[in-house]
């Protein structure tokens, strides 16, 4: 079985990723960031946390 690399190699630290993921995806995503924060705790909540906001403020409705 091939193993797969659990971290991307951006060719520029400052490189911006935009994903796009419904709303399901979304929830998926903070519930896994959930558990490794009750698996890891708070050094793992330090990295969950910044990501978390970031999807919740992606979510939020555009003003106009």
């Amino acid at each position: 079985m091939r193993r797969v690399p659990l971290s991307l190699k951006l060719w520029s630290p400052n490189m911006e990723i935009t994903l796009k993921l419904n709303e399901q995806e979304a929830n998926n995503i903070i519930q896994l960031l959930d558990i490794a924060v009750k698996a890891g705790g708070l050094a793992n909540a330090a990295v969950a946390l910044p990501i978390v906001e970031k999807i919740k403020q992606a979510a939020q409705p555009k003003s106009e």
